[in-house]
């Protein structure tokens, strides 16, 4: 599976993870903890998925 500009995803996902957080109610403690949990884990995917699918060999840039 190919995802478009995965370096793009994983700089964007905090932004906008703190966009939605600027919509939640201070006092919804639970909701601000699954967002943040869950862009966390995105990013983390995305991150270790760019890791684990650079080509070595083929070297040069990769995934613009």
């Amino acid at each position: 599976m190919m995802i478009p500009h995965p370096l793009s995803w994983i700089l964007l996902l905090p932004t906008i993870a703190l966009a939605l957080l600027f919509m939640v109610p201070q006092h919804q403690v639970s909701w601000i903890r699954r967002i943040s949990n869950i862009t966390a884990l995105l990013s983390f995917l995305l991150s270790a998925w760019v890791f684990v699918a650079y080509d070595r060999n083929a070297g040069g840039y990769q995934f613009v």
